[in-house]
């Protein structure tokens, strides 16, 4: 069983450093909210709210340390409507929905296996 998890450890590992990459590729290193230089990847809808959408590049945005840290502790709505306004209405109907959706089941291997070749082969297409 130790050998199971340990597995699983690393692979989530994996699909998150391959996710974070992912982010900054396909939107830049920019914050979104405000423009400055984007340090961090951040989950728009948390990955402990949906984990559907915990390795949706769609999902992530880069954000810059003092964003982040409103988003997290201090005053939130001024990010979230700059990340509305710097990403336009039809992403905001992709998360809407797909937030709407719960994912069910367990995350074995295969499906960080799956999420990781999906991360690897993934087309940098914008919404």
């Amino acid at each position: 069983m130790r050998k199971r998890n340990t597995e699983i450890r690393l692979l989530r590992k994996k699909a998150d450093a391959l996710w974070r990459e992912r982010v900054f590729e396909f939107w830049g290193e920019r914050c979104t909210a405000c423009g400055a230089s984007g340090v961090e990847a951040h989950h728009f809808i948390p990955k402990s709210k949906n984990g559907l959408l915990r390795y949706d590049i769609l999902n992530g945005v880069p954000l810059c340390v003092r964003c982040h840290w409103n988003i997290h502790h201090g005053e939130k709505k001024p990010v979230i409507d700059g990340i509305y306004a710097r990403r336009g209405f039809a992403w905001r109907q992709y998360i809407e929905e797909r937030e709407r959706m719960r994912e069910g089941g367990f995350k074995n291997k295969m499906w960080y296996m799956k999420q990781i070749s999906i991360l690897e082969h993934y087309e940098m297409r914008r919404v």
